[in-house]
């Protein structure tokens, strides 16, 4: 019976010691993943203070966090950053590191994530980043499309900030405190959301003029998502924009 205790015992930290050390083992390759996608994806600069990379909080899966990040333009909105995020955490399962069917991503953690959208009189917007993949000059030789696999069951967002401001109609938008909690199989053709949001300090004008200010908002709601035909219908829900209760009833669809 000792020996079967110590045996365990031993299994078990050797085990612990494993989770503590493969993420230094895996830091530099996934690392050099992070800056090739977003190679491939992105007319824009990507940056990061760090990755830390972990078994802990969604094991089995390794969970990947970039801190600081931040994704600034290029061209016209050189000197703007679009997004920032003290943090964007990732569930990555471990397995599809090693195969060629790509990075399986189950859930996605933003916190303190600020977003900065700008339209200029000319129509340009500073979040058109995502490079065409039809085009000849991004399909090189030495370059592949991209191996990221979106399984995501789980999107989270802790104290987040939007801003938007259309300079041809001097329309401006701003949250703050925004928290949201999505839930459901997103990878799947059919499934139902559960979506729970609150955000405060909601400001709407036109030009000087403002139409909401200081305002809160939030949502609980279900939807049943049909994302094989784009299409999404509202369940239960309810909606309150300060004092006043609201409530949905339809759908709406995506055109293609």
């Amino acid at each position: 019976m000792k020996k079967v205790v110590k045996v365990s015992a031993t299994i078990i930290a050797i085990f612990i010691v494993l989770l503590l050390v493969l993420p230094f083992a895996f830091k530099d390759k996934i690392i050099g993943i992070v800056k090739e996608e977003a190679n491939k994806m992105l007319n824009a600069k990507l940056e990061f203070e760090d990755l830390d990379i972990s078994f802990f909080s969604h094991f089995p899966k390794a969970s990947i966090a970039l801190e600081n990040l931040s994704i600034s333009g290029i061209g016209d909105f050189e000197r703007d950053t679009l997004v920032s995020a003290k943090e964007i955490a990732v569930a990555v399962d471990v397995s599809s590191l090693f195969n060629d069917k790509g990075f399986e991503i189950s859930y996605v953690g933003l916190k303190n994530p600020s977003i900065n959208a700008i339209k200029q009189k000319d129509g340009k917007v500073n979040w058109d980043i995502m490079k065409p993949s039809d085009t000849p000059e991004e399909t090189s030789e030495d370059e592949s499309p991209s191996s990221f696999s979106l399984k995501l069951n789980n999107v989270t967002i802790q104290d987040g900030t939007i801003l938007f401001y259309d300079d041809s109609t001097a329309m401006s938008f701003y949250t703050d405190k925004l928290n949201l909690k999505l839930k459901g199989d997103m990878s799947a053709k059919q499934s139902t959301l559960e979506c729970n949001m609150q955000t405060q300090d909601i400001y709407f004008g036109m030009g000087k003029v403002p139409y909401l200010k200081d305002a809160e908002f939030t949502m609980k709601m279900d939807v049943n998502a049909d994302f094989e035909n784009q299409k999404f219908t509202f369940d239960e829900n309810q909606l309150q924009l300060n004092a006043i209760q609201l409530n949905l009833d339809g759908w709406i669809a995506l055109l293609e």
